[in-house]
């Protein structure tokens, strides 16, 4: 594990400590959500993921464990992905299949990847994505309860959606629905 990157390094206590977290920034939020990904999965623990950006990569994450000193196969078994393709489907795949997931398998990470791509779409109403995103924070904070580990990762998405007045409010009034419920913003 000794070729992490070093913004991930100072972050993997999320292997220890149970609660929600949001990892949000920049240039290698997807690496960090990867490699924490690997680490977990190296342990023999399960990683559940919900892609709103159609970003999962197979192919990154065997890299990043190969990177790590991991043999990437037996970790492709252990990490269940689930890509939604509008904001009612990452609603419902959170809600159906990520919670009980958690619920059966508290040991297990959940990660939830760019919940406002889908949010934000132009063809989703302002009230469909307060809904959809008042769903996912219904679920991050009964994983608190439930002493699960789950990461919400929300990178820069602004060169990947139009810009137009509101866009920004919209934006950052759907990020801090999700910062309020957090234990823990990545990095600190």
């Amino acid at each position: 594990m000794a070729h992490l990157s070093e913004n991930t390094a100072g972050i993997l206590d999320v292997k220890s400590e149970t609660g929600t977290y949001l990892l949000c920034s920049g240039t290698g939020v997807c690496r960090a959500a990867m490699e924490i990904a690997a680490s977990f999965l190296a342990k023999g623990k399960k990683v559940f993921w919900v892609d709103g950006d159609n970003s999962f990569n197979p192919y990154i994450l065997s890299a990043t464990a190969k990177r790590m000193g991991i043999n990437p196969h037996p970790l492709l078994r252990q990490i269940f992905v689930a890509r939604a393709f509008t904001a009612h489907q990452l609603g419902a795949m959170v809600v159906r299949y990520l919670a009980p997931a958690l619920a059966r398998d508290p040991d297990a990470l959940g990660i939830i990847y760019n919940p406002l791509s889908l949010c934000l779409d132009p063809d989703v109403s302002s009230h469909d994505a307060r809904r959809v995103l008042q769903q996912i924070t219904k679920v991050m904070k009964e994983s608190q309860i439930q002493r699960c580990r789950l990461i919400v990762v929300c990178p820069d998405i602004e060169r990947r959606t139009a810009s137009k007045e509101g866009h920004v409010k919209a934006k950052e009034h759907l990020f801090n629905m999700l910062h309020a419920v957090c234990n823990r913003k990545l990095p600190d």
